[in-house]
């Protein structure tokens, strides 16, 4: 965040992946760092904001769903079955 005078930056970056693995705040233009994590911490934090995004997207996804009317597709004579749960399928991934 800009305010006119200085950055901010929330939530932390967490540079995990790299040899030095730093973790830290931008508030008003500096730097707050934060203690070392384990590697336990690491991969702990790693799940919960996998779990979170998943919560986070499956209401987005499910709020579509709702906000769209089902569609029905018929298979035509002599095709197959299941084409019509295929196109559905199709049809809604591309909204995740």
């Amino acid at each position: 965040m800009y305010d006119g005078k200085s950055v901010s930056l929330h939530p932390s970056i967490g540079s995990w992946s790299l040899d030095c693995r730093s973790h830290y705040w931008i508030k008003n233009d500096k730097i707050s760092w934060a203690d070392s994590w384990s590697q336990q911490e690491i991969e702990q934090c790693r799940i919960r904001e996998t779990e979170q995004k998943a919560v986070y997207y499956g209401k987005m996804h499910s709020a579509v769903r709702q906000s769209r009317p089902e569609v029905s597709v018929a298979p035509a004579a002599g095709e197959h079955s299941g084409l019509a749960e295929r196109i559905k399928k199709k049809l809604w991934s591309l909204f995740d």
